[in-house]
């Protein structure tokens, strides 16, 4: 879990030129497990789980502050990818079983703020508050977005000579993204140019090139990145020269994003 906080507050701030707080998350975040089984004479079973989480906080906030220059720009981003491969084989003279568990979790908050807060108490205990005011004479820009991409994936391999043979492999992504860009009881200006307040996810700048991580993934190859940034492989194969064999794949894939550009108060 990452917290990435760039923070201006309670501050006075005049640029000749540009001003600019950013906050970035920039991660690679990859697991491989495998799990292989042989048996010339009994029963084999060979399994895999593995299991990726990225948890990450990246906060680009002006609060309580003033903020003057010729262009102004408050941005929180959050990069990564995501890899995960999963490999279960097995190998037997009689029942063999060969299973795969690929479990990956993404849960990011990436916020860009410019908004009031509080500087202190008055005489009668009331919270003191203060604006924010931001004027770039160019441009301003408020913007938060979220580029992931996440690669998985899994597999069950079974072969039994003489009697059953069970490959299964299961995947799930799940993705709950908080992605927001908010002017709150602030002002916020450009005498030239415009303002732009904006969210959202987006495609990563470079694309994911599994060849660059040392984890044995090199023979993955990824189609070029666009508006989709989740890919999810999973596949499960047996083989039996005696009575049953059953290959099976299950992936679950579950994107709940939450995407706000706001301008309130």
């Amino acid at each position: 879990h990452n917290t990435i906080d760039a923070h201006v507050r309670n501050s006075t701030i005049t640029a000749g030129r540009d001003f600019y707080l950013g906050a970035d998350a920039c991660e690679i975040s990859a697991a491989l497990a495998g799990g292989v089984a042989i048996s010339t004479s009994a029963s084999a079973v060979g399994a895999a789980v593995g299991v990726n989480l990225i948890f990450d906080t990246v906060t680009a906030k002006v609060e309580s502050s003033t903020v003057s220059a010729s262009a102004a720009a408050v941005e929180a981003g959050a990069q990564q990818v995501l890899m995960s491969v999963t490999l279960g084989a097995a190998g037997g003279e009689k029942f063999a079983l060969g299973g795969s568990v690929s479990a990956n979790v993404i849960m990011n908050t990436v916020a860009a703020d410019v908004v009031s807060g509080v500087i202190g108490v008055d005489e009668e205990g009331q919270n003191i508050i203060r604006e924010s005011d931001m004027d770039g004479t160019r441009y301003v820009t408020i913007s938060a977005t979220d580029d992931t991409t996440a690669v998985v994936v899994a597999g069950g391999f079974a072969v039994s000579l003489s009697s059953s043979a069970v490959g299964v492999a299961a995947s799930t992504i799940y993705i709950e993204n908080d992605v927001h860009a908010t002017i709150d009881d602030s002002s916020v200006t450009s005498a030239e140019g415009s303002v732009t307040v904006s969210a959202g996810i987006a495609p990563p700048d470079v694309r994911a090139d599994p060849a660059a991580i040392a984890l044995g993934t090199s023979g993955i190859t990824l189609p070029e990145t666009n508006s989709s940034s989740v890919i999810n492989l999973t596949f499960g194969g047996a083989a039996s020269t005696g009575n049953f064999a059953c290959g099976f794949g299950v992936s679950v894939n579950v994107i709940n994003n939450t995407i706000a550009a706001v301008i309130e108060n």
